[in-house]
C-alpha cells in the first residue's frame, strides 16, 4: 500500500515476473497506471524451475517517501529482446521511477553486469546466473539488494549489491557472499 501526497485513496502497487508494474486504486480497484519494462528473462535459461515461465521483478521494491521514487530490480536480456537467449545474456537493471507516473528518474535504469566484488575481484556480477528475491534496503543515498543463485546452479555465489540513488553514480559496491580461499 502506498498513499501519494494529495491522493484520495491508497494505492496498491503490483510488480510481476512478466516485468509489468501496475498501480491500482486501493478503494475502487481501478487501474491508476501501468508500465511494461523490457521483456523478462525466460526461466528455462536458468536451467531451473524454481520460478515458472519468466523472471522479471521478483524482489520487493522500496519507496523513498521523501521523493516519491520507487526503486526495484528487473531481469531481462542484454539486448532488451524476447528470450530465451541463454543465461549468459541475462541482465539486471535497477530502476528508479517516479510515483504515480512510473516514469524513469534521469540516469536510470542502471545495469549491474560485470561489476567485480570488492572483497574478491575474481568474482563478478553475472545477471543470467543470479536472482534477486529479497526486499530492498535504503541506507542514506544507497539502495542495497541481495542476490542468490538459481537452484544453486552455475557458480553459486550470493552477491550484496549497492546502487547509489544519485544520478550518474550507479553501482557503488558488490560483495561476494562466498569469496575464494584466502579472501575476506
Amino acid at each position: 500500500m502506498y498513499t501519494a501526497p494529495g491522493a484520495a485513496n491508497e494505492y496498491v502497487i503490483v510488480a510481476s515476473n512478466f516485468n509489468v508494474i501496475r498501480i491500482i486504486d486501493g478503494v475502487t480497484g481501478g487501474l491508476v497506471n501501468s508500465r511494461t519494462l523490457d521483456p523478462p528473462f525466460i526461466s528455462s535459461d536458468s536451467q531451473c524451475a524454481d520460478i515458472p515461465n519468466s523472471v522479471g521483478v521478483t524482489g520487493t521494491p522500496i519507496i523513498d517517501p521523501a521523493t516519491q521514487i520507487m526503486y526495484f530490480f528487473s531481469k531481462g536480456y542484454i539486448n532488451s529482446q524476447v528470450g530465451p537467449q541463454g543465461a549468459i545474456n541475462g541482465q539486471y537493471k535497477m530502476y528508479a521511477v517516479n510515483l504515480p507516473s512510473l516514469t524513469d528518474v534521469p540516469g536510470f535504469p542502471v545495469t549491474l553486469n560485470g561489476h567485480n566484488a570488492l572483497n574478491d575481484p575474481s568474482r563478478y556480477f553475472v545477471s543470467g546466473v543470479v536472482v534477486q528475491r529479497t526486499g530492498l534496503s535504503m541506507v542514506g543515498d544507497s539502495i542495497i539488494a541481495g542476490f542468490s543463485g538459481h537452484c544453486d546452479n552455475f557458480n553459486y555465489t550470493g552477491m550484496l549489491v549497492t546502487v547509489s540513488k544519485t544520478t550518474g553514480k550507479g553501482v557503488t559496491s558488490v560483495y561476494a557472499m562466498m569469496a575464494s580461499p584466502g579472501k575476506i
